[in-house]
């Protein structure tokens, strides 16, 4: 069968919105008037219930921004006067790119009344800022807040980066070098350090800057492969989506080189590298240093050692002598 071509103008809040939509931070506002090109190998249009179904090798290029979908199957619901797209659901192999956010999975609903994006089935999204890795997300646009499962007996899975200080102050701080004396003698901002996190379920609230992950909850910092797990976490994000705090809580437990240590809580600040454990809070150190204390505050560098205990409490601390 030959393949069809379709070009049409598309709104600001029309077809390709829901790409933006699958970042789950991104505003579905942003969109300027664009025309897009697209092909399938069949075409169904029902005027009386305005309905255009896209079957086999759909795809579709938004042309001035490049934004791309392809998918095996794109069914679209527009308003009988308007012209709107109310709803739109993309299945089968289903690519979402817009600028440096890409999408897979089985399955994509966006749903303009009901203020609704949904992706099922295998869910990979992927950024420069972040990934993720789901089997369902349900995200709310009006109330910016969504949902993210794991498939049964797997976790979700996602990635960052830390916002540190000593980063910002090195990036920002110093001015940058005349073009003539750039080359080997110009200094670039040191990498940035990732922390990647599973959880059985994660909840994400865009206004407040937080993600809550929950159950089974396992973060890794890449920096020096330490790893911590806990019943629950908060996650907090900085206006460039790096995450400058979390709070780990319910038998929280942290392995380092050189360190293990256990809380009730953890609070950690990645701006100035610094965790404070409260509630029966104990840190052991190469098996010949252990403190324990209602809190306990240290770096996050095993290095750097401890910052201070409680000031209501004793220390209590056992040092073993070879």
């Amino acid at each position: 069968m030959k393949e069809k071509v379709l070009k049409k103008v598309l709104n600001n809040k029309s077809l390709l919105v829901f790409i933006a939509c699958c970042s789950l931070l991104a505003s579905s506002n942003s969109y300027a008037q664009d025309s897009a090109l697209i092909t399938a190998d069949l075409m169904q249009v029902n005027k009386k219930e305005a309905t255009l179904l896209l079957q086999g090798k759909v795809k579709v290029r938004k042309q001035l921004t490049g934004s791309l979908l392809k998918a095996e199957k794109l069914w679209l619901h527009r308003h009988p006067v308007t012209g709107e797209i109310l709803k739109a659901e993309a299945q089968g192999d289903v690519f979402l790119q817009e600028k440096d956010i890409t999408f897979t999975g089985d399955y994509v609903l966006f749903d303009r009344q009901l203020e609704l994006v949904e992706l099922r089935g295998h869910v990979r999204l992927k950024s420069n800022e972040f990934s993720l890795e789901a089997d369902h997300v349900i995200y709310h646009l009006g109330k910016e807040q969504g949902k993210i499962t794991a498939a049964p007996g797997d976790l979700v899975r996602f990635t960052a980066y830390k916002a540190l200080e000593s980063q910002l102050e090195k990036a920002t701080i110093l001015p940058p070098l005349p073009l003539s004396k750039q080359g080997k003698s110009a200094k670039t901002a040191p990498p940035r350090q990732k922390i990647v996190a599973e959880a059985k379920e994660m909840m994400l609230f865009k206004k407040a800057g937080k993600a809550i992950l929950q159950g089974k909850v396992k973060v890794v910092d890449n920096s020096d492969q330490s790893t911590f797990s806990s019943d629950r976490a908060e996650v907090f994000f900085d206006q460039n989506n790096n995450v400058e705090e979390l709070i780990a809580m319910g038998n929280f437990t942290m392995s380092q080189v050189g360190r293990l240590s256990s809380a009730d809580r953890a609070d950690f600040d990645y701006r100035s590298e610094k965790v404070l454990l409260s509630g029966n809070a104990l840190v052991r150190e190469s098996k010949q240093f252990e403190l324990r204390s209602s809190r306990v505050e240290m770096f996050l560098d095993v290095s750097k050692g401890i910052v201070s205990g409680a000031d209501e409490n004793p220390i209590q601390m056992k040092i073993t002598i070879p």
